[in-house]
């Protein structure tokens, strides 16, 4: 899956930079990863961990002034 989105970012003229999180720790470590990668924006794609961290991906997004994209609703209503 992570291939195909790549692929797909390149059609579009954009590079993107896939980032996993498994554990709460994790989180850091990705949006560390984001900074080092000078990313733009990012899109969580949501599954059950993702969404149940909702609150502390927005906080982290908003301390790197990344602009943000969710698909679920949850996430704006966490401050994202």
């Amino acid at each position: 899956m992570q291939r195909q989105g790549v692929a797909a970012g390149q059609k579009a003229g954009m590079d993107l930079v896939p980032v996993e999180a498994r554990k709460p720790e994790e989180l850091d470590i990705a949006f560390a990863a984001l900074k080092r990668e000078n990313v733009q924006a990012i899109l969580a794609v949501s599954d059950g961990f993702l969404l149940s961290q909702r609150q502390r991906i927005t906080q982290l997004a908003l301390r790197e002034r990344l602009p943000s994209m969710f698909q679920q609703r949850e996430y704006p209503e966490a401050g994202g």
